[in-house]
């Protein structure tokens, strides 16, 4: 049906209506089929409109950023973002567009204003908001610190992701994407290095640790030679597959068994 509906629009002639609702119908339609050329164009024209303002002008300006970090059009989505930033009343809503324009500045290689646009998102948030949409901006924040050279710092904001959503279902929603794909496996390799570090039981701590080595494997696998992260990717994989020695050797040494004590005599 939606496809169907496109058709029609685009025979109608939509793209160039003079009617806003007319072309925000077509952008959605666009969004919902992934087009995101093509989206972010028709969301473009929406809102250089007149008649446009406020918090619907700053939905459409967050849409147009989403459209370009799924293109990876990175100065553009940032700049976008700032409209938004600026118009929405809503603190939640604001808190969203700050979390995705942090993202951008983390993929830019600015990693000072990604960890400075994380916080910002959390500023302000009610226990319940940050329940409802901060687990991923926690997450996101804990990657951030690690790629700063704060690993410390990176587990335990994964672990206050996680006292929100223990399954991580946020970032394995529909709703979410990673801009960069094979930053998933950053993600995957932190929320395993904290199982390796903290989890419940011998077992379930050596296999967070074994998971967090092949996710850093992977990572450096599928990353290209310009990401500006592989060189502390190396030392996270050399550092965790020494964790993950070390703790293996410890559960696998025998307990001492004591001999039996005996009465002396006296």
């Amino acid at each position: 049906y939606m496809v169907r509906a496109r058709q029609v629009l685009l025979e109608a002639g939509a793209q160039r209506s003079p009617f806003v609702r007319v072309r925000l119908l077509l952008a959605k339609i666009e969004q919902a089929l992934g087009h995101h050329l093509e989206a972010s164009l028709l969301f473009e024209s929406v809102a250089a409109a007149p008649g446009v303002a406020g918090p619907s002008l700053a939905d459409v300006w967050g849409d147009v950023g989403i459209f370009y970090a799924h293109l990876r059009l990175v100065p553009r989505e940032i700049e976008a973002e700032e409209r938004p930033i600026a118009l929405e009343p809503l603190v939640p809503s604001r808190s969203l567009t700050l979390a995705n324009q942090a993202e951008a500045f983390m993929g830019a290689g600015d990693i000072s204003r990604a960890i400075a646009g994380y916080k910002a998102a959390l500023e302000g948030l009610t226990n319940t908001e940050i329940a409802a949409i901060g687990p991923t901006t926690f997450f996101s924040l804990g990657v951030a610190r690690d790629r700063s050279g704060d690993l410390d710092g990176a587990l335990e904001a994964v672990a206050r992701a996680r006292s929100y959503d223990p399954s991580d279902r946020f970032l394995r929603s529909s709703s979410w994407f990673f801009s960069t794909p094979h930053d998933a496996e950053w993600y995957e390799a932190l929320g395993n290095w904290l199982v390796g570090r903290r989890g419940d039981g011998d077992d379930v701590r050596l296999g967070g640790y074994e998971r967090a080595v092949a996710a850093w494997k992977r990572y450096l696998a599928r990353a290209p030679e310009s990401d500006p992260y592989v060189g502390i990717a190396k030392a996270r994989l050399a550092r965790c597959e020494k964790e993950l020695a070390a703790f293996a050797d410890k559960v696998s040494r025998p307990t001492p068994i004591e001999p039996p004590r005996r009465n002396q005599p006296r």
